[in-house]
Order: structure tokens, then sequence, then C-alpha cells
């Protein structure tokens, strides 16, 4: 048996010098009052651990509730930046795609250009061929050309704008004709 961290050899040591120091009949009434002290010990004990208990409980609750609202904030941030990474990723996904067309639609204009470049060069070679053998054939004949020929030759040679194609009546500033 163990009292007060005291053996029973010990406790009945106390026993006996108490009896002798205080005489039996105060004995009893010391150990009522030794009963009562130890019984308030052991209540205050009791009544501070059920406050330190109920004391952790309300910071349980209260660290419950703060880490549920920490939490549900979260996960509601988390679902927003998901939400702006898929639009964004959509936008991105489209502006691609935009490009990708417009980029097709402008190499096959580029291309559709370089051809009609390209024949509208070979036409022009082929008329300017033309013109120079018009002309070749006016100068090597001369006066023994044709009407026909003639009218040919001017038909294929290009007028610029500082040239006449036909005859023209000039007036100087005056009015008067030339």
């Amino acid at each position: 048996m163990d009292f007060l961290g005291l053996g029973f050899g010990e406790v009945l040591m106390v026993v006996l010098v108490a009896l002798l120091v205080f005489g039996p009949e105060k004995v009893p009434e010391i150990a009522r009052g030794l009963g009562r002290t130890i019984r308030s010990f052991k209540q205050a004990a009791s009544g501070f651990t059920t406050a330190v208990t109920k004391e952790l409980d309300d910071v349980r609750k209260t660290t419950s509730d703060v880490t549920t609202a920490v939490t549900k904030e979260l996960d509601e941030a988390q679902k927003t930046t998901s939400d702006i990474t898929a639009t964004m990723t959509r936008e991105l996904d489209e502006a691609q795609k935009s490009t990708a067309d417009l980029v097709i639609t402008l190499k096959k204009e580029l291309g559709e250009a370089q051809k009609t470049t390209a024949d509208l060069a070979t036409t022009l070679t082929k008329e300017l061929d033309e013109a120079r053998k018009s002309i070749e054939t006016l100068s090597k004949t001369g006066s023994d050309v044709k009407p026909q020929d003639a009218a040919k030759a001017s038909a294929a040679k290009p007028v610029g704008a500082d040239q006449v194609a036909g005859p023209i009546d000039q007036k100087d500033i005056s009015g008067k004709n030339e």
C-alpha cells in the first residue's frame, strides 16, 4: 500500500508518533481533518482538471473551426485558379488555332499572288517580245511595211504617258493650234 509516497511501515510510524504527541482523543479529529483536506485537494484538482479540459476543448473547437474555414477558402481559391487556368488554356488554344488558320490563309493568298505575278510577268514578257519583233520588222523593212503589219506593230507597241496614240490637235496656252 502506498499513501502519499509513504510505505505501510512509514504510515504506521506516523500514526504511532501522532498517538504519542496528540493523545488518543485527538487522533480521530486529526484524521477527519486530514481526510477533509485530502478530499478538498482532490476536488480542487478535479475541478482544475475539468476547467483545463474544458478550455482545451474550446481551443480545439476554435482551431477546428478556423481550420475548416481556411480549408474552405483554400479550396475555393484552388477552384478559382483551376477555372482561370482552364479558361486561359482554352483561349490560348483558340488563339493558336486562329493564328494557324491565318498563316494557312496567308500562305495560300501569297501563293496565288506569286502565281498571278508569275503569269503577269510571262504575259508581259511575251507581249514585250512581240513588240520587239514588230519593231525589228519595221526597222528592217522600212517603208516596205504593209499597212496591216504597221497596225499590228503599233497595237503591240506600248503607249507611255508622254506619248500620244494618234494625231491630236495640240493647242498652246493662247489657244492657237500648233
